[in-house]
């Protein structure tokens, strides 16, 4: 009885890890390099949307620090063409005053241009395996 009660317990420990297990096509890592006009992006993100089918490929995005990305195989895209995104704000050197908390904060501001995030025109192509993607965007 204690055995059957121990594997009932385990078995509904399983199931609530809170994230259904992925059963799409499969992943890929993406790893790889972010300049803005020479410098490293420090602190931006990058995301691969898909193109051809969002209901087949998986939207996949990572931090940039210090001009360096790496997105896992469990969180990459799939294969296929995807459009890139790519967003950087940096302080701008001021401070500003929250009015509800009154705390204060740095304000920063986006430097990546539009046609590399909102209206990217960066696009990508995600092959099986490990992927390297270097992105040297310029103004």
């Amino acid at each position: 009885m204690r055995l059957a009660c121990a594997l009932l317990l385990g078995f509904g420990l399983l199931g609530c890890s809170g994230e259904a297990p992925y059963k799409g096509e499969k992943r890929y890592p993406v790893v790889g390099t972010v300049k803005f006009d020479g410098e490293p992006v420090h602190n931006g993100v990058i995301t691969f949307a898909g193109k051809a089918d969002p209901s087949k490929q998986f939207t996949s995005s990572g931090i940039i620090l210090e001009g360096k990305y790496s997105i896992e195989e469990n969180k990459g895209p799939n294969a296929g063409k995807y459009q890139v995104s790519v967003t950087w704000s940096k302080p701008t050197g001021k401070k500003r005053k929250d009015n509800d908390s009154g705390e204060t904060f740095d304000e920063t501001k986006e430097v990546i241009p539009k046609k590399y995030n909102a209206n990217s025109e960066l696009e990508a192509e995600i092959k099986p395996g490990e992927n390297t993607l270097d992105f040297d965007l310029k103004k």
